[in-house]
């Protein structure tokens, strides 16, 4: 994977919209991350965008609620599409790339070119009822 040259980061002006700019030795990306008012779930979006050259992004993301005693259950429900059950709460992982669970971390390998753009979006539902929505706002594709 390419390494790490430079990383910048701003919160939109006025919002709490977080800007993270990363620029490598192949190439420059964005990542965007918010958290969307007005919605039923709770989500955390992030988007990630490419501006220059190719860059290779690894995803990880380990759940430990509880303050970190529960390990939760996670089970794949499509290619795209991850369920994190702990007790009473239900994480859904949705992204534009695929998703894998591997040994308790939720992981995603991808590559960005410049114009791409890649969206993960991890909602909360209660475990007992249906899965959280998706966001109609976000493209999956």
């Amino acid at each position: 994977m390419d390494k790490r040259r430079k990383t910048r980061r701003c919160y939109l002006d006025g919002s709490l919209i977080l800007i993270t700019v990363v620029e490598t030795e192949l190439g420059r990306i964005q990542f965007t991350d918010f958290m969307p008012i007005g919605e039923e779930n709770s989500n955390i979006v992030r988007e990630v965008k490419g501006f220059r050259g190719k860059v290779e992004v690894q995803m990880g993301l380990v759940v430990r609620p509880d303050y970190g005693i529960t390990v939760p259950w996670s089970q794949r429900i499509d290619s795209h599409t991850l369920s994190i059950v702990a007790g009473p709460h239900n994480l859904i992982l949705r992204s534009s790339v695929e998703l894998c669970a591997e040994e308790g971390e939720s992981v995603a390998v991808f590559t960005i070119c410049e114009g791409d753009t890649r969206t993960f979006t991890l909602s909360h539902g209660a475990s007992h009822l249906p899965h959280p929505p998706i966001l109609m706002k976000l493209r999956y594709s």
